[in-house]
């Protein structure tokens, strides 16, 4: 398992969405971050962040996700990341 610090920072650098690879466990490790931590003023739609919230209950319920909610969750998270609030990164 890598460290959040390194998965938020290769998907900051990523140009290609294709490019990313985590693993289930990474991904659902940077969801519950990006979720705890959106800015206020944040420019995610709520149907996205309602998805992120299911992803997180499923697999909170069955300790897996399946191969169509690691590729959204790949996909938004690529999308999102820079949604977060990164003041409280620095405290």
């Amino acid at each position: 398992m890598a460290l959040l610090g390194d998965i938020i920072y290769h998907l900051e650098i990523t140009e290609n969405m294709n490019q990313l690879d985590l693993t289930d466990r990474d991904c659902i490790k940077t969801a519950k971050y990006l979720i705890m931590n959106l800015q206020d003023n944040h420019q995610m739609p709520g149907n996205v962040y309602n998805q992120f919230i299911g992803i997180l209950d499923w697999y909170r319920e069955h300790d897996f996700i399946t191969d169509k909610q690691w590729y959204w969750l790949m996909i938004h998270l690529w999308q999102y990341i820079d949604q977060r609030d990164m003041i409280g990164e620095m405290i």
